[in-house]
Parts: C-alpha cells; sequence; structure tokens
C-alpha cells in the first residue's frame, strides 16, 4: 500500500469513528489493468518512432478509434474521463499532417479554458513532429492581429461553437483553411444537449453546409462522457452517420467513494443539518491535510460562499495560511482571472478550489487527490464525469457525494446502487425548437444564399422547409433572390442579435462602470435584481440598479452576513396541442404554452435560515414552451370532488404530486435541475379541471417532454416510490419527499397525505 492510499484510509476511518450518522456508504471502486496493443503501421513513422521514445503504449480503444478515422468513418468516443482520448484524435491529425501537409483540422470544444490548454499540447507535438501546424486559438480573445496570422498559417486552430457562429459570416478569409479540412473534433460533446446542444446542432448544419461550398468533406471526431445513446446522439447532433467507441482499455486508479447524508436533526419535519456547511467543513478537513480537492456546486452563489466558509473555519484554528490555498472558480470570469487560477492549481499552490461545472470537462489541471460532489448531479453521467477528475495519475482519489435534503438526493442515499446498476442516461436534442431554428436559418442566409435544396441536404428533420422560409420572407427577414433561394435582408447582423441557444444577448453587470461578470436572462432576474446581493470572486455586492431595456446591472460593494433568493410564483397557458397518448382511461398531452414567472419577493437568508421576507419591484417574465399536462380525474367526468370533498386538501395532493414527478424527473432522462418546471391548478381556469403541468425551462423546449410522454407511466410510479419511502412523518411532507426550496407558494397547500393519493390514483388509472 503507498503512502496516499494509507493516508486516504486513515481519513476515512476517522470520518466514520466522528460521523457515524452521516457516512451512510463506502465503497471501494477497485483499479482496473490497461489494455494495450501494437501500434499500427500506417501511422507515420515519425509518430511511431515518437511512441516508442516516449514509451507510449496504446490503448485498446486507441487504436481501435484510429483505425476507424483511417478507413473514413465519423467516430464519437465514450471512454472514461483520463482514458486517453484526446491522444486519439491528436495522433490521427498530426498523421494526416505528416502526409498531406495542406490538410486543416478545427478543434472545439464548450469550454474557452479547454481549448487553451489543448493548444499547449498540440504546440508541443507540433514541435515534436516539426509539422509547421502552428496550433492556435481563435475566439474572442485573440487580437485582430493574430486572428489574421492564424487564418494564413495555422493547420489547426482551436475555438468553441459561440466564436465559430460569429465568425462564419467571414467564410471567405477562411478559405484556405476550410478547402482542406479534412478532420473536426467536438471535445466533450455530452456537453452538447438540452438547448445548447439544440443550436450547435444547427452550427454543425451551417459549418457542413459552407464548407460543401468549398469542397470539403471532414470526418468528425466526438469525445464524450458515456450516454446511453451515444451513436443516436452524435447522428442527431452532426446529421452524420457515425460509429462508437466504448470498451475502455485505460488503468483507472483505485478509488473510495462516500455517500455522506447530513445528520437528522428533526424526524418528525425531516430535516438535517446544511449540506453546504457540511461540505464546506469536508473541504476545510482536506485543505488542512494538504489533500487537492475539487468541490462541485451547481451554484454561481454557493462556489463563493462555500469557499469563504471553508476559510473561516479554517482561520478559526489559526491556520490562515492554509486558508489562502482556497479559491472559487466559476463561469462569468474574466480570462485573465481564470488562467491564473488554473496556474494555481496546476502547480498546486491551491489546495481547495470551489466550482461548478465550469471545471467538471477536460481541462487539465493535473494531480487531483478528492472530488467533493454537493449534491447528486442529477444524473449517473455526470456523476461519473465529475469523479474522474480525481486520480488522474493512477493514485488512489477519495470521492464524496454530499446529500442535498432534496428528494432525488434522498432517493440516492437510501437507494446507492442507482449510481453503481443502472446504464448513463440519454441525451436530447430537439432541432424543431422555433427560436432556435430561425435564429441559425437567418444566420445561414446572411453567410450565402439558402436554397431549398440545401435546406433538404443539411436540414433533412424539417418537415416544411418551404413554409418556413415563406414565413420569415412575410416577416421582411429574407428575400428570394431566385427560385427557391433566400438571401438574409434584415437590418441587423443576426449572428450578433441571437447568440448560438437563440435567445437575445446577455445582461452586464457593471461596478463603477466596469463590466465584471456576463448573466443570462434568467440569472438576471433571480439572482440580480435591484437589492440582491451578489457574489463575485468571494466579494459581495449590492445590486443597485437594473435597467432591462440596456440589459445592464449596477452594483456597488458591500459587506453582509446574509445572502438573498428570490420567490418566485408561475403560470402557465395552453397555446397548442401537439399530441396526446392515451394511457388507460387517462389522457397525457404535449403541447406549446406561454410560461408566465411573477417575482412578488425575495427571502433574506443566513445559511439556511430565513432572516426576512422582503418585496420586489421585478416585472413579471414569459417566454413560450413545450409542456405536458395531465388531468388526473378527467376520467370520472369532472366528478373529483366525490374523490376529495375538501377542494383544499385535493389541491395539496395535487401540489405534492407535482412536486414528486419534477423531483424524480431526472433519473429517467439526462437533464439539469432549471430544464424542468412545473405548476398545479386545482381549477385550471381554462376548463375548469384539476391540473398538473410539467413545462421545460427553456424558450422554444428541448425534447425532454416528448421523450417523458413515452414514460409517464413510469415517471408516476417512481414519484409514488419517493413518497411512500420518506421516512418523516410531518403531515405536510419535507424536502426529503414532497417539499421543494423553489416553490413559488413557499410549499404552503402542501399534503403529503393527500399527495399519495393523487399519485396512487394515477398509478391505478395508469395501469388499467
Amino acid at each position: 500500500m503507498d503512502k496516499g492510499s494509507s493516508k486516504l484510509k486513515t481519513i476515512i476511518q476517522q470520518l466514520k469513528e466522528h460521523h457515524p450518522d452521516e457516512i451512510v456508504l463506502v465503497k471501494e471502486l477497485p483499479p482496473n489493468q490497461a489494455k494495450t496493443g501494437d501500434v499500427p503501421s500506417y501511422l507515420h513513422p515519425k509518430i511511431r518512432k515518437w511512441l516508442k521514445k516516449e514509451h507510449i503504449y496504446l490503448y485498446e480503444h486507441q487504436i481501435e478509434t484510429l483505425s476507424l478515422l483511417i478507413e473514413g468513418k465519423n467516430v464519437i468516443i465514450t471512454t472514461p474521463t483520463a482514458s486517453g482520448k484526446s491522444l486519439s484524435y491528436q495522433l490521427v491529425i498530426f498523421n494526416e499532417f505528416l502526409t498531406n501537409p495542406k490538410s486543416t483540422a478545427l478543434y472545439l470544444s464548450p469550454l474557452k479554458a479547454l481549448s487553451r490548454d489543448q493548444e499547449g499540447v498540440l504546440r508541443r507535438l507540433d514541435s515534436i513532429f516539426n509539422t509547421k501546424a502552428y496550433p492556435a486559438t481563435y475566439d474572442g480573445d485573440t487580437s485582430p492581429r493574430d486572428k489574421r496570422r492564424i487564418r494564413i498559417f495555422s493547420k489547426i486552430i482551436l475555438s468553441n461553437p459561440h466564436a465559430m457562429h460569429q465568425y462564419l459570416d467571414w467564410h471567405p478569409k477562411w478559405r484556405r483553411f476550410f478547402s482542406n479540412l479534412k478532420y473536426i473534433i467536438l471535445d466533450e460533446a455530452h456537453a452538447y444537449r438540452g438547448v445548447f446542444g439544440s443550436g450547435v446542432a444547427h452550427l454543425m448544419r451551417r459549418i457542413r453546409r459552407i464548407l460543401h461550398h468549398y469542397g470539403a468533406t471532414p470526418r468528425f471526431v466526438l469525445l464524450s462522457a458515456t450516454l446511453g445513446n451515444a451513436r443516436e446522439f452524435a447522428e442527431k447532433l452532426m446529421g452524420l452517420p457515425f460509429v462508437e467507441v466504448s470498451k475502455n482499455g485505460a488503468p483507472t486508479s483505485r478509488r473510495y467513494f462516500l455517500i455522506w447524508n447530513p445528520k437528522l436533526i428533526d424526524k418528525e419535519l425531516g430535516l438535517r443539518n446544511s449540506t453546504f456547511m457540511d461540505a464546506s467543513r469536508i473541504l476545510a478537513t482536506l485543505t488542512k491535510r494538504k489533500i487537492q480537492t475539487l468541490l462541485f456546486v451547481d451554484s454561481r452563489k454557493m462556489t463563493e460562499l462555500i469557499a469563504n466558509w471553508s476559510k473561516e473555519l479554517i482561520i478559526k484554528e489559526g491556520l490562515a495560511e492554509a486558508a489562502d490555498t482556497i479559491s472559487a472558480y466559476r463561469a462569468g470570469y474574466l480570462p485573465k482571472d481564470r488562467r491564473q487560477l488554473e496556474q494555481r492549481i496546476k502547480d498546486g499552490s491551491l489546495i481547495g478550489i470551489t466550482t461548478t461545472s465550469a471545471l467538471e470537462l477536460g481541462i487539465d489541471i493535473g494531480s487531483l487527490d478528492a472530488v467533493v460532489l454537493v449534491g447528486y448531479p442529477g444524473s449517473i453521467m455526470q456523476t461519473w464525469q465529475r469523479i474522474g477528475r480525481a486520480g488522474r495519475q493512477q493514485q488512489d482519489a477519495l470521492v464524496f457525494l454530499v446529500c442535498h435534503n432534496n428528494p432525488l438526493d434522498q432517493y440516492i442515499a437510501r437507494h446507492p446502487e442507482h449510481l453503481f446498476s443502472h446504464p448513463p442516461e440519454n441525451a436530447v436534442l430537439n432541432l424543431e425548437n422555433p427560436f432556435i431554428m430561425t435564429g441559425h436559418l437567418l444566420c445561414a442566409s446572411k453567410e450565402m444564399p439558402l436554397s431549398l435544396e440545401e435546406l433538404e441536404m443539411f436540414w433533412p428533420e424539417l418537415t416544411n422547409p418551404l413554409e418556413i422560409m415563406q414565413d420569415l420572407e412575410a416577416r421582411g427577414l429574407v428575400k428570394q433572390v431566385s427560385p427557391n433561394t433566400w438571401m438574409f435582408s434584415g437590418d441587423f447582423r443576426p449572428s450578433s442579435y441571437f447568440t448560438i441557444k437563440g435567445m437575445l444577448p446577455s445582461y452586464f453587470l457593471k461596478i463603477n462602470g466596469r463590466t465584471i461578470e456576463v448573466l443570462d436572462e434568467r440569472q438576471a432576474f433571480e439572482q440580480a435584481f435591484v437589492d440582491s446581493v451578489y457574489i463575485h470572486q468571494g466579494e459581495q455586492y449590492f445590486v443597485e440598479q437594473v435597467d432591462h431595456s440596456r440589459r445592464t446591472i449596477m452594483a456597488r460593494p458591500t459587506s453582509v452576513d446574509y445572502y438573498t433568493e428570490i420567490i418566485k410564483h408561475t403560470d402557465v397557458h395552453i397555446l397548442d396541442e401537439i399530441k396526446s397518448a392515451r394511457l388507460g382511461p387517462l389522457i397525457v398531452w404535449l403541447g406549446k404554452t406561454e410560461v408566465i414567472h411573477k417575482y412578488p419577493g425575495y427571502l433574506k437568508k443566513k445559511y439556511d435560515q430565513v432572516l426576512s421576507v422582503e418585496k420586489t419591484s421585478l416585472p413579471s417574465r414569459s417566454f413560450e414552451t413545450e409542456a405536458l399536462w395531465i388531468e388526473p380525474f378527467r376520467s370520472i367526468n369532472h366528478r373529483w370532488w366525490e374523490l376529495f370533498p375538501q377542494q383544499h386538501y385535493m389541491a395539496a395532493g395535487l401540489h405534492a404530486a407535482e412536486h414528486a414527478l419534477i423531483h424524480v424527473f431526472p433519473i429517467l432522462s439526462l437533464c439539469d435541475v432549471s430544464d424542468i418546471g412545473g405548476v398545479s391548478y386545482p381549477t385550471y381556469p381554462f376548463s375548469g379541471n384539476p391540473t398538473i403541468f410539467l413545462y421545460e425551462g427553456h424558450q422554444g423546449g428541448t425534447g425532454l417532454l416528448r421523450e417523458a410522454l413515452n414514460r409517464f407511466s413510469e415517471l408516476v410510479s417512481r414519484a409514488l416510490e419517493l413518497v411512500l419511502e420518506c421516512p418523516c412523518t410531518s403531515r405536510n411532507g419535507c424536502p426529503a419527499c414532497i417539499q421543494d426550496r423553489h416553490c413559488g407558494n413557499d410549499n404552503f397547500y402542501l399534503l403529503k397525505e393527500a399527495g399519495i393519493e393523487v399519485l396512487s390514483w394515477l398509478e391505478a388509472q395508469l395501469a388499467s
């Protein structure tokens, strides 16, 4: 046993002795041995010589990937984190450069930091093989002078989808590069799901169309975490056939997996100690012992707060120097700040790092000893992706899952086998989202005149392309320049007006006139409203003014002992029915809806304690999206009062059932917490019937509920199981079953017993 493993085992034993109630699982995940093969003879002699000199043995999945690409196939690789996926594409493109010196390659990643990281590796290989490929990153941080030089000389350009969305307008400047393009690499491809993935899917069709114009038909290499539908997902994302490589030949280190459930302090109400404070104590403990730790939390605000709380805990022990080795890292930081933090992680001067998904992806930050997940990430895929950040050099690693006191996390705490026995979830894309699709078709018509033949070639998923273009023409956005060919005719630049997700530009947070952070519309409304306390890089800022017309937020530095949380009320209006499914005597509908969010106030909180409730003057926010709804008692011809003589009891049951359905949704589908919302009505104004709605949280929808329509019976059964299993005895349920911290009604009109009755009724009807 090495010293590192002994040290980790000592920590685990001490934690088990001091926290027997909190640690509900300790599981040792054994290491796996490498499976290697012979270096393929088709690789250039320079590459074979280098591999031999560096004692690099190719894993079986790397050899399989190389062979498929050489054969001309498009490949999606879904082996685990740190399994050498990057070397697969690196070898094949440098083999191409050595064989055909004019060839070029395009590398795209969802994060700028990942591109910069890969750039360093590619430059070293370029120097070793003397290919004069001049790898360079080309994005918003690149100077105009460098951009010109890169377009002229570089054989491999690294960028990201947001940047390419902007640059396609100027494709004639890329003629040399595009004409010789042989490979396109999409790193961390699983990130291109949901609304972001829908935008990227349209972007890739725009890129393929331009490449076709220049006579290029490159092969595509997708590097991804494990997915349940990897090949299907890749083919929908790119619009091309793919082969999946999933059998991992790389070695894996030993990992000790701990599930930590904060101590139960009130069994009746189901209350537990604060997850965030427990996570802060774990991070402080590991940091003091110089266990380099990456702590994931799904909130920008909480990355800052947990970093600050961990520092305070260490300072109280008189270890101020150790406190300086803790920092937050998240999206929204300026490029210079991000790179400084990345360097400190690599050189080991940062021991404790709190982050959002910003460091979930494959940025090389060196050797990490531990990963702490603050809350279940929401999917098996994302759980293993984050866990893979530790033990990247085959050293033993420690992993914590610190459970929230919410239904999904408590379900995992009661059923930890779910993490180890269930396959990863499917990734969902929706190419029919009109808000995303319209923006990209306008961009395409601006880049080059867009013909009906091209629409059918590159967008075969569109059912009525002619009607779509005629509608855009009627709105004065395109004009017909020849039979069945259109050109953009608007008075604005569409790629500047529409982001890749099809939304309008973001909000800018300013301090003394200087922009320090960029937020999307939802973040602006719900985190940076007037009188809120916003946290940036550990500093608190008091929001004084928000100009929604100019999308600017003015704030000033402050120092208070509380944070703020918005209160949100929701209404749903049905606009159109798309389809329905009859399940027994019941009908479940899927349709287009308008979701209206109203913000009557906000909470001032310290840790998990509510200090006060304040009013806001925020305007309402509305958007069109897809929703699924059901009228549970329609099968008894509106006689719901026979089941529920007291209307308030029935309303509380619908509300509880709605919460439970939302809570278990991530067990069935790969989605984020913000992807699905819900609202219930004891009497829906437009039908007069009791109704439950589940709606998608993004404008236009992402397709999640289309899949859920076919699995609605399973969704109901899981929700009922969740509520029945919860040990709380409170009449109003608890945060682990039917209560929801994001509930717009602050969990009023919520009864556990009534929720069980509604869900039991639904399950019985669906099974009949």
